[in-house]
């Protein structure tokens, strides 16, 4: 019981230090995994920001632009094309990318990216009244068939898939067969419990060499918390100062869209992350002051 009641000396202080400085890293380390599992692994986020109205209107509009090049090169309505995309349909073909490109890393992903069904394009272009008095009966299949309908299918693939989806249909096999990309997604999946259980484990660590004196206890672990917070805030500042969109936006304005509706996404997630960390580290330092004081005045009411 002595062991308990006395006052942490020199050693403890010094300890609990270490251990607030590694408890500091692995919340940081539990922030930035836990985001790092929603790039890599949230279908269901990336199908949110895939069906987001404002990418789905940018989509639309790009599309739309699409068909009345090949309207006017060709001599039919665009109409008759644009009746068969609409935006539902077209959200409903951003979900099966996006089901396929995140199955890319796990095992035996499917390859073959999806394809937008172009046949019903193709069949109302050659039934279009401008079309057969501009084109020859004998080049009237060929004609919707190549160069009208899958031209605004091969629009439509790259509207929603902006990273080229034959690059990631040929690169992620090859990766697989050198890297075991999906344990190391088990592996990442884990990271970020494993660094919460390590940050409470180490919690109480500081409480055992406190001598189980929450005060000061809590001075150490609100610190680790505050500090986690700050870092994580430090991150976020970091990455918007890189500029990653722009880079993006040069290689295709839509996927920087989606970057940017992901990066606002996540960086919610991480504010809140760090706005709780800092709550509740400031409060437990806020603890330790006020116990100081209540001491201080026993002290001084004793003398």
């Amino acid at each position: 019981m002595r062991n308990i009641n006395r006052l942490p000396g020199r050693l403890a202080h010094t300890t609990a230090v270490a251990l607030t400085f590694v408890m500091t890293i692995l919340l940081t380390l539990t922030a930035l995994t836990w985001q790092m599992n929603n790039i890599l692994t949230n279908r269901a986020l990336h199908g949110r920001i895939a069906t987001d109205s404002a990418i789905t209107t940018m989509q639309m509009e790009t599309i739309e632009k699409r068909v009345k090049e090949l309207a006017e090169a060709y001599s039919f309505q665009p109409e008759t094309a644009m009746q068969f995309i609409t935006a539902e349909s077209l959200e409903a073909y951003n979900r099966e990318a996006v089901e396929w490109w995140t199955g890319l890393m796990q095992a035996d992903p499917v390859t073959t990216p999806p394809e937008w069904d172009v046949s019903g394009i193709e069949q109302a272009v050659r039934e279009d009244e401008l079309f057969k008095a501009n084109t020859a009966a004998n080049m009237r299949r060929s004609t919707a068939r190549d160069l009208i309908a899958y031209e605004i299918g091969q629009e439509i693939n790259r509207t929603v898939l902006p990273v080229r989806a034959d690059i990631l249909a040929i690169v992620m096999p090859k990766v697989l067969q050198m890297v075991n990309v999906p344990a190391y997604m088990g592996y990442l999946a884990l990271a970020p419990k494993l660094c919460a259980g390590a940050s409470l484990a180490l919690a109480l660590l500081i409480l055992l060499v406190m001598h189980r004196r929450a005060s000061k206890a809590g001075l150490y672990i609100g610190a680790g918390l505050a500090a986690a917070g700050v870092c994580v805030v430090g991150v976020c500042a970091a990455l918007g100062l890189l500029g990653v969109g722009g880079m993006i936006a040069e290689i295709s304005t839509l996927l920087a869209a989606q970057v940017r509706l992901l990066a606002v996404k996540l960086m919610l997630n991480m504010g809140l992350f760090a706005a709780l960390a800092l709550a509740v580290g400031m409060a437990l330092i806020g603890l330790h002051q006020a116990d100081m004081r209540r001491l201080r005045s026993a002290r001084g009411a004793q003398a």
